[in-house]
């Protein structure tokens, strides 16, 4: 087992509490944790493969455009040619690390024990890391948000009105019942069956209130939450006058891919005693790169020059790093066909 493995066991267990507990405290991470639920259900295991072992080279996705097939009313000897056109999806990918440095000759007579400070900076930079790549899920939803939206109950004169910044208008008198609304509007776009919803922490106040309008109550909203599953970030924003927002989509619709370099995959180690490895982690649950060297260093001036134990000592640094993609479903005309994902705004 390698040296991060066992350090990073306490932490897969449990986080002792202590004073300093709420230093800790975690977020929500739930537009990243759709899209790591999602990626199966979009990309097949040849699709994450490519993407994975693709360090050092362009990766991409093949995919074929709809396109239009003229349905005839007569029988020919001679057909259509209808060909096919094809496209090249090339995966983004964006990096991440994070690191720090632990002297283990600075734990002797301390109240702080070794694992107990390697515990906290782990923490801290898995909650960082896994808000960053939260942020980048979010911003992907934004950006590939349909721009048209085939329902009678959406545009000029209809119940919702005309789209703003791509975004259905839900007035706060219509929160209440806007999900037995959606899966009509997702059915009038041909999306059916369970639909997924990632929405700003906001939205859990709109959800929970209806959700408990149950059968002894006089309007009983309740009915229509089957076919959602709600996910929450904190990186989901709302914007002025806006009391919940969200973005709809059925399942399939967006992916997260990860890969490592080479040394990590091999967990290659160097004549100096550097390590490399992958270890999947909490937080971010996702497999992080890591490499552990070890060095002599002065480590006497840390804590305001008090540690003459550490003027010639043994230096630890650990690096945890990985390159995140995400991509949507493939839409080959954005302008004039729905996509998958559709965002909504309920105002105050």
């Amino acid at each position: 087992m390698s040296l991060v493995a066992t350090l990073t066991q306490p932490l897969r267990s449990r986080y002792s509490e202590s004073l300093d507990q709420q230093e800790n405290r975690l977020s929500q991470y739930g537009v990243k944790e759709h899209f790591i639920m999602d990626t199966p259900n979009l990309l097949s295991p040849d699709d994450i493969a490519t993407a994975r072992n693709s360090s050092g080279n362009t990766a991409s996705i093949p995919v074929i455009n709809d396109e239009t097939m003229v349905i005839g009313n007569t029988r020919t000897c001679t057909q259509v040619l209808n060909a096919n056109t094809s496209a090249l999806v090339t995966i983004a990918w964006t990096t991440y690390s994070f690191g720090f440095q632990m002297w283990p000759g600075q734990f002797k007579n301390n109240d702080l024990g070794y694992q107990d400070d390697f515990d906290k900076k782990l923490m801290r930079g898995l909650k960082r890391l896994a808000a960053a790549i939260d942020s980048q899920c979010v911003a992907l939803l934004e950006a590939d948000k349909s721009t048209v939206v085939n329902s009678g109950l959406v545009g000029v004169g209809a119940k919702y009105g005309a789209l703003v910044g791509d975004a259905i208008q839900v007035t706060a008198g219509q929160g209440n019942l806007f999900f037995n609304d959606l899966s009509t509007i997702m059915s009038e776009n041909d999306h059916y069956g369970d639909i997924k919803v990632a929405g700003s922490t906001g939205l859990q106040s709109v959800v929970n209130y209806s959700v408990n309008q149950g059968e002894t109550n006089a309007t009983n909203s309740r009915f229509q939450f089957g076919p959602y599953a709600f996910a929450y970030s904190n990186r989901v924003v709302n914007g002025a006058g806006i009391a919940a927002t969200g973005y709809a989509m059925p399942e399939g619709s967006v992916a997260l891919l990860t890969r490592n370099t080479p040394d990590e995959e091999a967990g290659s180690r160097a004549e100096d005693g550097t390590e490399w490895g992958v270890s999947l982690l909490p937080i971010v649950n996702l497999p992080l790169g890591t490499k552990v060297s070890g060095t002599c260093d002065d480590g006497s001036a840390l804590q305001g020059g008090s540690q003459t134990q550490l003027q010639a000592a043994y230096k630890q640094s650990f690096q945890f790093s990985i390159d995140v993609g995400v991509i949507s479903a493939y839409n080959s005309d954005t302008v004039t066909k729905p996509g998958s994902i559709f965002k909504f705004e309920i105002a105050q």
